[in-house]
């Protein structure tokens, strides 16, 4: 009860009185989250953000992660954030654009590299995915996993020869008790009968 006695004054000062309610705290679980000021820093943005999409406001989350990009335009996890989030959203262009940003920062980071490569497959830009797909395999990151997203490219693009390739070569890497093991075989058999199309995964 003196929880939400607690959120209802917070929620009304919020409301009708904007300026104090800026310097408030209110508690979620695991999450103390300061209503922003101009002394909130990008790290603090970014915890609001995932509040936000932990309450399921995933619109409020990307305007919190853009919050925090700009006090801080070099802030790797806001923008690797924020494209997780416009993907959540089917915002596909504007998560890959925040993953190129990321790479420009940090060259090295193939997880932004291999997130990079799914969304530019989600968005048919097949010679885009494959060209990441292709780094991620040579630098031995996500092997597997890269084996099998260039493989459904090679799939869309109807060069069904590729696309058994790379599945085989994923299986062969994966571990044989592993789901993703046993969702390759599967997919492996349909290609094998009737060219089928693939279930997404």
């Amino acid at each position: 009860m003196k929880k939400i006695i607690i959120s209802l004054c917070l929620i009304t000062s919020a409301i009708y009185f904007p300026q104090q309610a800026y310097s408030v705290y209110y508690t979620r679980p695991n999450v103390n989250i300061k209503f922003v000021d101009s002394n909130t820093t990008a790290e603090q943005y970014l915890q609001k953000a995932l509040a936000n999409e932990k309450l399921g406001n995933i619109t409020g989350a990307i305007s919190d992660c853009s919050d925090a990009i700009r006090r801080d335009s070099n802030y790797v996890p806001a923008y690797m954030n924020r494209a997780r989030l416009y993907n959540k959203n089917g915002n596909f262009l504007a998560a890959s654009a925040d993953y190129g940003k990321v790479l420009r920062l940090e060259p090295t980071n193939y997880e932004a590299l291999y997130q990079r490569a799914e969304t530019y497959r989600k968005t048919r830009n097949d010679m885009g995915a494959i060209s990441d797909y292709n780094k991620l395999i040579d630098k031995n990151y996500r092997t597997a996993d890269a084996y099998v997203g260039r493989g459904l490219v090679n799939y869309n693009m109807k060069r069904y020869s590729y696309t058994l390739k790379d599945l085989e070569k994923a299986l062969e890497l994966y571990p044989k008790d592993s789901d993703k093991y046993n969702s390759t075989l599967v997919l492996i058999k349909q290609i094998q009968e009737n060219y089928r199309p693939y279930p997404y995964f």
